[in-house]
């Protein structure tokens, strides 16, 4: 298997000047791109360079350069199928130059490439659902789509399409239906018209799963409806042609839909015609040794919701392939980029709008190329610079990279206000305390917390002295690598922490910050006090994932006490919120507030005769129903 480990395009389209893009290992690329970025030229520059491998298109210099050469370059490099990782001393660059003579794209991978990579903008999207009539034709998009697949499994052995031009070339060449070319034509017609049914049978299977399962939301069922093709000539050789058709039916809510194009919103319309064009793609052959898939700004007439599972398909099915992704949506990049960078194996890029000068001396635009690190890594670039290190832009970036990694890693609960709402990332003191009080509540579990709690507060002591002053203007705070490097480590040891503690896995929010809880208190004697425990944060419950569940501490109060002795009636007090009482009956745990409980009626109301039972049998929360269900049961019962 070979993948592309670099592109560079020069006096290409909107490329005035050299530009390069780099993916060291054949990463796949997600590109994010401002309008009149070039983002749009990087797809049709690749495009053009596999075409070019069979003589097709034309290069295309920049209008304003005043040049006549250019090149676009592809290094390749084959990939160990055992390893995933380039072989080394493999890399070879490949060019499509407007100089015919340094041209060197006509090596057999890469024209095998050219036939079954995919490329798809959003205007292509069009074509299959602004098509004309109350059921739209879909045929000529199709062949279109399948036009170089060589279907060598249905025994044929030349390019579909090529094949449908070459037997009515013959047939309307010949002179009478009794001359050999004649039959020879439709003989060959007649094996294509097979291969034709077996096509489109596969590819209604392919298009039926896609849209079963990854949009089954949106509540369709597609079906290709495709009568069998016919040679027609209305008595005339030399008007040969072939009538067939292909249908798309779709099924809303038990309801078939034929002119589902003047009736379905533009999402719908957007998922049919994407798959059907990852359909049309999935036909190809499957061992090639270079597949590339490109999608440039396809997502668009997608909502948020429906772009995942155009995601999920390419990235599901179509694993052999080398994708590339292109999109001027920056919400949807920041999006895609947290799924994608979760992976492994993506290479992320941001194009904006630069000017340069051109021989005569115009301001013209000129892409502006930025591989998109994370921030830990500009915090490490900056910190690292052998020529022009800059300590406060090591510090700024690596203040948004502890805000990124608590919001994003912690326990999502842990990083919410008091009105549930996310904790700003700016207010990183804020988010650095909520995830410390988190901390603190769990108990151990199969990892030790102790580790995180001491990094959480070493983190907190690293705000004000460093990260604070030098992300605003500080002229005199004094900065020292030392002090940079030592945050640089400890971001790496939280970072290495929150994934041992893997709280996404082990945590779950148990009980609800405000819930009433319910501890009773009984004596031998008759005596009994019930007392209702508000929740001043959550309580969470953590599971080892080895048969053992405990609760956290969490912060509490008790508001109200149902006094019961023998042979009197019961008697309510309130605890109200100010009161003195309540600040003596607050606790920073259920355990606590039980164990303190039982000792106070002990000591002070001569209550000696408790009944002895643990907090999981004493302490119940209301479930759904508002039944009280023991905190032991409900742990038992708790679905993960």
């Amino acid at each position: 298997m070979k993948r592309v480990v670099g592109i560079g395009i020069d006096n290409y389209k909107a490329y005035i000047v050299p530009r390069t893009l780099a993916m060291p290992n054949g990463e796949n690329v997600l590109l994010y791109g401002e309008n009149g970025s070039g983002k749009s030229s990087l797809y049709k520059a690749i495009r053009y360079f596999l075409s070019s491998s069979v003589g097709a298109g034309q290069f295309e210099t920049n209008k304003f350069s005043g040049r006549n050469d250019g090149w676009i370059k592809l290094t390749y490099v084959d990939i160990d199928n055992a390893t995933h990782s380039p072989i080394a001393g493999s890399e070879h660059v490949y060019v499509a130059s407007t100089e015919p003579n340094e041209t060197t794209t006509s090596e057999p991978f890469i024209r095998l490439s050219h036939r079954v990579s995919g490329f798809l903008d959003y205007t292509q999207l069009l074509r299959a659902y602004f098509v004309k009539g109350g059921r739209p034709d879909l045929f000529e998009l199709v062949i279109d789509l399948i036009s170089e697949h060589i279907p060598v499994k249905e025994g044929m052995g030349v390019p579909f399409k090529k094949e449908m031009t070459d037997f009515l070339k013959e047939i309307r060449g010949s002179y009478h239906r009794s001359d050999w070319a004649y039959t020879r034509g439709k003989n060959r017609f007649d094996s294509w018209k097979l291969v034709f049914v077996a096509l489109m049978r596969q590819l209604d299977t392919l298009l039926s799963h896609f849209m079963t399962n990854y949009f089954a939301d949106m509540k369709m069922r597609i079906k290709l409806a495709v009568p069998t093709p016919q040679l027609k000539d209305d008595g005339y050789i030399r008007n040969a042609s072939v009538d067939a058709h292909i249908y798309v039916d779709v099924e809303h809510y038990g309801q078939v839909m034929t002119d589902y194009n003047v009736t379905l919103n533009e999402a719908r319309l957007s998922a049919i015609a994407i798959c059907l064009y990852l359909a049309s793609l999935k036909l190809k052959a499957d061992n090639i040794e270079s597949k590339i898939l490109y999608l440039d700004d396809v997502f668009l007439g997608l909502d948020l919701g429906n772009r995942k599972p155009i995601l999920d398909i390419i990235l599901n099915e179509f694993t052999d392939y080398q994708l590339f992704i292109s999109t001027y949506d920056r919400s949807w990049y920041v999006q895609a980029k947290e799924i994608l960078a979760d992976r492994g194996g993506w290479m992320f890029y941001e194009l904006y709008e630069g000017t340069t000068e051109n021989a005569a001396g115009q301001v013209i635009a000129n892409p502006i190329v930025i591989k998109d690190n994370s921030f830990f890594e500009r915090a490490c670039a900056f910190l690292n610079d052998n020529e022009h290190p800059d300590y406060p832009a090591a510090a700024n970036y690596l203040r948004k990279a502890f805000e990124e990694l608590l919001q994003k890693h912690f326990f999502e609960s842990a990083v919410r206000e008091e009105q549930c709402e996310m904790i700003p990332v700016f207010k990183l003191t804020q988010l650095v305390d909520a995830c410390r009080n988190f901390v603190r509540q769990l108990p151990a579990y199969t990892y030790s917390l102790a580790n995180l709690e001491k990094a959480m507060t070493e983190l907190k002591n690293t705000l004000h002295p460093l990260l604070h002053p030098l992300s605003h203007y500080a002229p005199d705070v004094p900065v020292y690598k030392a002090e940079v490097v030592k945050a640089i480590r400890l971001y790496q040891q939280i970072s290495d922490e929150l994934q041992q503690a893997d709280f996404e896995n082990h945590c779950r929010v148990f009980q609800e910050k405000g819930i009433n809880g319910r501890l009773e208190l009984k004596g031998a004697s008759g005596w009994k006090y019930v007392y209702s425990v508000k929740l001043l944060s959550h309580l969470y419950l953590i599971d080892d994932n080895a048969g053992s569940r405990s609760i956290s501490n969490v912060e509490c109060r008790v508001i109200n006490i149902e006094e019961t002795m023998p042979g009197m009636s019961t008697k309510n007090h309130q605890v109200t919120e100010n009161s003195r009482l309540a600040q003596t009956m607050k606790y920073d745990s259920l355990q606590g507030c039980h164990s303190q409980l039982v000792s106070f009626l002990a000591r002070n109301e001569h209550k000696t005769d408790t009944i002895t039972t643990s907090l999981e049998d004493c302490f119940s929360f209301p479930d759904a129903s508002n039944t009280q269900q023991t905190i032991k049961n409900a742990v038992a019962t708790f679905a993960w």
